[in-house]
């Protein structure tokens, strides 16, 4: 795997964004995330500002180990140290400037998750602050690689001897134990339903050979058809 260059703390700016899909927390430095669970940086427009707010609201959703009720916390801003994809290519696709490409040439979409290093550094508080410190997050909940998370690791390592207030990295996995799942796949389906909507119905779920679905194909949330059809003679 390709070395994983961390850019310095000090020279990174923070950066006030709302992610357009939800960010899924993988390991972390950070105390504040002992005991907890399903943690995720809610994309899209979750918790959309209001009119007075000057900056998009950056928030963690979780669950505490022993209750189900999900929580929020709210970052005001955050350093982006690095970011990547997660896993090889395969032995058929190549990485070029223009994008992923196949044997004949042709561009193919990169499924891989991507991953990020969020650092919050402690600032005006003491360096034992629970909340400062580093987030490997991704934008899929399944586990990346360890081969990715030690290469972030030594990443960092090259640059820990000139980053005092790193002081000493010890990563733990967030778990994530699928609880959440179905609140992910309604969020999902309506962002789904709200993308048809915006694009017209030319591009409602394609059907044919071309994409290997039946013509015939219904799914679960279709409008049942009016009026009813007798089969039997």
């Amino acid at each position: 795997m390709p070395e994983i260059k961390i850019e310095y703390p000090n020279s990174c700016a923070f950066k006030y964004f709302q992610p357009a899909r939800d960010l899924y927390l993988q390991y972390t430095t950070r105390q504040c995330w002992s005991l907890k669970r399903n943690v995720q940086v809610d994309g899209g427009d979750t918790h959309p500002s209001d009119a007075n707010n000057k900056f998009p609201l950056f928030i963690y959703s979780y669950q505490n180990q022993d209750h189900p009720e999900v929580e929020l916390q709210v970052q005001k801003a955050v350093k982006v140290l690095a970011s990547g994809r997660d896993g090889r290519l395969l032995s058929w696709q190549k990485e070029t400037s223009l994008g992923i490409e196949d044997t004949s040439g042709e561009l193919r979409a990169d499924t891989r998750p991507q991953w990020s290093l969020f650092y919050y550094p402690a600032i005006g508080v003491p360096m034992n602050d629970p909340s400062s410190g580093l987030d490997i997050v991704s934008t899929k909940p399944d586990p990346i690689s360890q081969e990715t998370v030690d290469a972030i690791q030594k990443g960092i390592e090259n640059i820990w001897w000139d980053v005092d207030e790193f002081g000493t990295i010890s990563f733990f996995k967030v778990p994530d134990d699928g609880a959440r799942n179905q609140e992910r796949k309604m969020k999902d389906d309506a962002a789904w339903k709200k993308w048809v909507d915006s694009t017209g119905p030319q591009y409602e779920r394609p059907t044919g050979a071309s994409v290997g679905r039946s013509p015939t194909l219904r799914y679960d949330d279709d409008e049942p058809e009016k009026g009813g059809k007798c089969l039997l003679q």
